[in-house]
């Protein structure tokens, strides 16, 4: 957790940028029980189909996004949040730039 110096207020959003073209992830946790990571879209960047393993909460940042979760669109705007449950197929798409925060809950 490098990115956070503690006994600081801070915005998770601001401690990503959105950069041209890329997707980025920043790690803030990994351990056996929880995963928490930021990432950030470009507008029309599509992380591809994927599944999750475990539990994970979603909280849209910044921007405008389209989640996709077992074939059904969601859209996602800042201050939303978003569930996928372990091995349904899923993806996000940047509509704006976009930045989010993930936290996993590990299936053990």
């Amino acid at each position: 957790m490098n990115l956070v110096k503690k006994d600081e207020v801070f915005q998770l959003k601001d401690l990503i940028a959105i950069e041209g073209g890329k997707i980025l992830t920043e790690q803030l946790v990994d351990n056996d029980a929880i995963k928490m990571v930021l990432k950030s879209f470009d507008a029309g960047m599509q992380l591809p189909e994927h599944t999750a393993q475990g539990t994970a909460l979603v909280f849209c940042l910044e921007g405008e996004g389209v989640i996709t979760n077992a074939g059904v669109e969601y859209p996602l705007h800042s201050g939303d949040n978003f569930v996928f449950v372990s091995g349904v197929l899923h993806s996000v798409r940047a509509v704006t730039g976009l930045k989010i925060a993930v936290i996993l809950v590990k299936e053990r």
